[in-house]
Parts: C-alpha cells; sequence; structure tokens
C-alpha cells in the first residue's frame, strides 16, 4: 500500500516527521506488534470497512485474496457484508442498549436503551462477541487439554481408579454406566466399569476402570470428576493407573487382579 501511504506531507505539512516514522519507531521499541504471518482471519464489525477506509478498493483487491476467512457483524447488508464469508446479523440502534461511538462526523457519545426486541436471530454485537470468545475458549481448552514436556505424558482412554460416591447420590452409581468425564480442560462421555460390585451408594469408594469416547493426556494422582448428564450428579475420582493400551495389565503395576467376572467384563469393555 506504500502507493498510497506514506505522503505525510501533502496531506498535513503540520505534522514534525513523516507518520510512517512513528510506526517505525514504534516497532522498533516494541510498542506496536508487527505481525510475522500474513493475516488469515478479517473481522469485522458495523464499520463497513470496504466502504469506508481509504483506497478501499486497493484494500479489496490486495487483503481479500490472502485471507481465509473474513466474518462481518452488521445490521444491514452493506458493501462489506457482500464480500463475507459470514454475515452475523446485529441489532439495530434502537433494538438494544449501548453507549454509540463518536465519529468525526458525529463527535459525541449517547446512551441509548431499547424501545424494540431485535429481529429473528439479530444479536447487539456485544453478545455475539461473547457468545463467539466462549465458543473460542470451549475449543482452545479441547485442543490444549494439559502443559507439560513434550512426551512426559501419552494419551490413554483406559484408567483404573479408586472411585468415591459423592454423600445422597440418587440413584447409586451403576456398573457400566455412561458418565461425563472431566479433567483439567477436558470433558468427555466415558462408561465406568466397577469391579468391586453392582453400584456404589453415597460416600462409597470402589475399584473401577473408566473407558473414555476420547483419548485424555492425564498422569498417575490427577483428579477428575465424573458427572451423570441429567439429573446432575457427581463423584469424585483419583486415577491410580492409567493404560493408554487395550493389554492385559500386569498384577505388579496394579491394585486389583482382572480374575473375577466383572473385572473380564470391564476388560472386555476396553477391548471393545
Amino acid at each position: 500500500m506504500e502507493d498510497t501511504y506514506g505522503r505525510t506531507e501533502k496531506w498535513d505539512p503540520a505534522m514534525k516527521r513523516p507518520l510512517d516514522s512513528y510506526m517505525k519507531e514504534s516497532i522498533a521499541k516494541g510498542w506496536q506488534m508487527q505481525p510475522s504471518d500474513r493475516p488469515r482471519i478479517f473481522f469485522e464489525a458495523g464499520g463497513n470497512v470496504l466502504r469506508r477506509f481509504r483506497a478501499y478498493d486497493k484494500v479489496t483487491e490486495r487483503l481479500l485474496p490472502t485471507l481465509d476467512l473474513m466474518v462481518t457483524i452488521d445490521w444491514r447488508m452493506s458493501h462489506t457484508p457482500l464480500y463475507s464469508d459470514y454475515v452475523l446479523p446485529a441489532a439495530a440502534g434502537y433494538e438494544k442498549d449501548d453507549i454509540t461511538w463518536a465519529t468525526p462526523l458525529s463527535p459525541v457519545a449517547q446512551v441509548i436503551t431499547r424501545a424494540a426486541e431485535p429481529i429473528a436471530e439479530a444479536k447487539p454485537d456485544w453478545e455475539s462477541h461473547c457468545l463467539l470468545l466462549k465458543t473460542i475458549q470451549k475449543r482452545a481448552a479441547e485442543r490444549g487439554q494439559v502443559l507439560c514436556l513434550p512426551g512426559h505424558l501419552r494419551a490413554a482412554q483406559i484408567f483404573h481408579a479408586q472411585v468415591q460416591a459423592v454423600p445422597g447420590i440418587d440413584p447409586p452409581l451403576r456398573h457400566a454406566e455412561a458418565l461425563k468425564f472431566h479433567t483439567g480442560t477436558v470433558e468427555t462421555p466415558a462408561k465406568v466399569h466397577l469391579l468391586e460390585g453392582k453400584g456404589l451408594e453415597g460416600s462409597q469408594t470402589g475399584l473401577a476402570t473408566i473407558v473414555t469416547a476420547h483419548p485424555v493426556a492425564a498422569a498417575a494422582g490427577d483428579r477428575f470428576l465424573l458427572r451423570r448428564p441429567s439429573p446432575a450428579a457427581s463423584t469424585t475420582a483419583r486415577p491410580v493407573a492409567s493404560r493408554p493400551t487395550t493389554s492385559r495389565p500386569s498384577r505388579s503395576k496394579t491394585a486389583w487382579p482382572w480374575g473375577s467376572k466383572r473385572r473380564r467384563e470391564a476388560r472386555h469393555a476396553c477391548m471393545g
């Protein structure tokens, strides 16, 4: 964009030095970050930047082809949404509680209150941002389960644990019951195979083999929760061993044998 910018002396002769020199100084002193990679996502909210931006035609011609995704939040189908992959409908001025932002054309800030409900799926842009950040937070947690040295942990789907039911759990925790497994930032479906009985009443403890639907990075001694989807109820557990393979565990490495019928059922489910 050097053919468009870098001519400060023409546009504002009163400036003591070119605007570009201020940017270079801020980058050199660490005040401003200079991205090393190409822009991948353009997220635009309500400014119609591809129409109101200076040299917007050149921005459209040179920037857009480099993007992987463009998303716009706007209350109308203006110029910028026409180039976007996704357009999130925004509530209009009198459909939200907000503070209007000042512009050179309207240098005032004004508090506005909602006079009408947004139409269809439209939402205040603040709400759309919050919902998006909430989803990003969840996805980020799923992508990175735990911070550790490379090779320190190996993800597994089979965990041997001592499980304790919370006081007052009703009905009791059942053998082979489907639950939600929570540890660190992970949440995944799982089945709990009780090894010492058909169920656990409130406050009771017992050995169990937990088979998760997805691989989980956890170390021996890590605590986790087992939660019923509905009605909500939890048990607390502390894994005493984890096995990423389906091979038969050695008695010297585990706290219990696999001899009983219920243990064989759990082993079969693990290998299934």
